[in-house]
């Protein structure tokens, strides 16, 4: 089982760091542990949030991790001269991890499903709001 920790990534000019600091763990199956990017807006409504959450299938075979993104888009807003959330994007995973497969071909699956959310073309996807076309 993973230990909390902070999660430090490339912005979009792939030289700043961003640090995503872990709030709160999962205190049990189910819930969901946070993270937050500080210092983005006036409030902590305005921070980029990741959520990651585990449970047990039905089964009891096979562990569901989901994860739930979310980057607001915030903007001065003239007449009050506050920052006020405009947008949401929001991005989401969910992976089953069955117990019986090896630890050795969950690692690969791991690695290359992080790879594959991290390659170029799907982050033009990302940006776009469009899949790949022939």
């Amino acid at each position: 089982m993973p230990t909390m920790a902070n999660i430090t990534i490339k912005a979009a000019d792939t030289t700043t760091d961003k640090t995503y600091t872990g709030t709160q763990g999962a205190g049990a199956d189910g819930e969901a542990a946070l993270w937050r990017l500080s210092g983005v807006g006036d409030s902590p409504s305005h921070y980029p949030t990741l959520e990651v959450k585990s449970k047990w299938n039905t089964q009891k075979n096979a562990r569901r991790i989901e994860g739930l993104f979310k980057y607001p888009h915030i903007a001065l807003n003239s007449d009050t001269g506050l920052y006020e959330i405009r947008n949401v994007p929001v991005g989401s995973y969910s992976c089953s991890v069955p117990m019986a497969v090896p630890t050795d071909v969950m690692g690969e699956f791991a690695a290359q499903f992080a790879g594959l959310l991290y390659s170029t073309l799907i982050q033009q996807c990302n940006k776009t709001g469009f899949a790949p076309r022939g």
